[in-house]
């Protein structure tokens, strides 16, 4: 990385902070970008006990300013926001040994349906898209039928997601209609180039609830949220109304992880979701983490070795817990119920857009070129280079500043009509902006 030197003037942007309402959350802008508001995060953080890595989560819910996803570093800086869409399960997986971003996106249903039917996305580190899973059953070749819960990236190269089948069935047997309705829950591995590979449907006990009466408004009775697989192959498979995990093998013989296997005993980790409209909306959800032993059958409750992030679906405050289960970080970024965000990570990564930074320049009534510079999604880039000239054809080096935060402000005197500014960090190949005219009052 090169060493610069300050020329001009550098600080913080002076990013506006808007808030729309009681109920929804503070929002920032960017004059380089002005499309994007991504919300005004509140961090309280334990000092020197947080474990490193950003902080990934997707945004949605009746209260959301914008539905999206979004990455940030722990001191609230923005580091990438996607365009806006319905998403859900955005986080960062490793596939064929690299780094991705994995996500679903297209329809998703609230409750009391609670699924959705989409696509998978796996981003690179340069933030294209460069596969699509899919399941389409129906040859329609227009769109995929995976559900919003899961895209878990086996060594493989394989993804499991769940498929969700709203179908005609016989309820008699659980006190509903004979012609009644359910959403039966479908376990699939699909390779990342489109070759599905069925596993096994999961069958009906959750209440019916006055559900199952038509098509579209099924009873859902096991509501998989999460599959993982073992060193065997065998899956783990978390059922939303069973309140269940289980073992299923790949002959046919709940929010769960598997951590690690120690020859027959598994550490799993469990979203223990206690707080519940079903249950009272009084008891604490908990994150807990059995240790099973498949050979004597018992499970045993443990901590984990290290640090541990916890999200809340419908309340958007994850928390990261040490190893004795303290809270070390709390990150809000939306109001309870208003706002969710369907899981949350935090993880090491490196961005390398291949998009080009974003640039935004005026001439104040000092008769000075305020400059606003940001590169959506970098990582690595460290300080700015801005050029001005009269013309595209000749750009003159203006200064070397600091990048100092998602977007950089700079400012020089200058009779220049034009400004393009450049990143400079490690490994960086696109960091030029467009050239960009300078506007005749900020």
């Amino acid at each position: 990385m090169r060493v610069q030197m300050l020329l001009g003037v550098a600080s913080s942007a002076n990013m506006s902070v808007y808030a729309q309402n009681n109920t929804t959350w503070p929002y920032q802008t960017y004059k380089s970008l002005p499309g994007f508001e991504p919300p005004q995060l509140e961090i309280s953080t334990v000092e020197g006990s947080r474990a490193p890595g950003l902080i990934f989560f997707p945004i949605s819910g009746s209260g959301a300013h914008n539905y999206s996803l979004n990455i940030y570093r722990q001191d609230g800086e923005l580091v990438w926001q996607s365009g806006y869409g319905d998403y859900a399960a955005f986080k960062p997986t490793t596939l064929f040994g690299g780094l991705f971003l994995a996500l679903w996106s297209s329809i998703s249903f609230p409750e009391p349906w609670g699924f959705g039917y989409g696509i998978v996305k796996i981003l690179n580190p340069n933030y294209e898209n460069i596969y699509n899973p899919l399941y389409d059953p129906t040859q329609y070749e227009t769109f995929s039928w995976i559900d919003m819960h899961e895209n878990n990236i086996t060594p493989r190269g394989t993804i499991h997601v769940g498929a969700m089948n709203v179908k005609a069935w016989d309820l008699t047997s659980v006190g509903g209609s004979e012609n009644g309705w359910i959403v039966d829950s479908i376990i699939l591995e699909l390779n990342v180039t489109n070759s599905e590979i069925p596993l096994t449907d999961a069958a009906p006990t959750y209440p019916l609830r006055g559900l199952g009466q038509n098509q579209s408004y099924p009873w859902g009775p096991s509501h998989i949220n999460s599959i993982d697989e073992f060193e065997d192959g065998s899956l783990l498979v978390s059922s939303r109304h069973y309140c269940s995990i289980f073992e299923i093998g790949r002959d046919g013989e709940h929010d769960a992880r598997i951590h690690a296997e120690y020859g027959s005993t598994t550490l799993i980790s469990i979203f223990n979701n206690d707080n519940s409209a079903v249950v009272s909306y009084v008891n604490q959800t908990t994150g807990i983490f059995p240790s099973a032993d498949t050979d004597t059958k018992e499970a045993t409750l443990l901590l984990s070795n290290g640090h541990s992030v916890m999200g809340y679906g419908s309340v958007p405050f994850p928390k990261e817990f040490d190893r004795e289960g303290n809270i070390v970080q709390t990150v809000k970024w939306g109001q309870a119920q208003a706002v969710q965000s369907y899981r949350g990570y935090k993880s090491e990564w490196v961005g390398t857009p291949s998009s080009r930074p974003d640039a935004f320049a005026c001439m104040d009534s000092n008769a000075t070129i305020n400059v606003y510079m940001s590169w959506n999604g970098a990582t690595e880039h460290q300080s700015w280079h801005v050029l001005a000239g009269p013309s595209k054809g000749n750009p003159e080096m203006q200064m070397a500043i600091n990048k100092t935060g998602f977007e950089t402000f700079a400012t020089f005197s200058s009779s220049a009509r034009l400004v393009q500014v450049e990143a400079h960090g490690a490994g960086i190949e696109t960091g030029i902006s467009d050239v960009v005219a300078v506007e005749e009052a900020c």
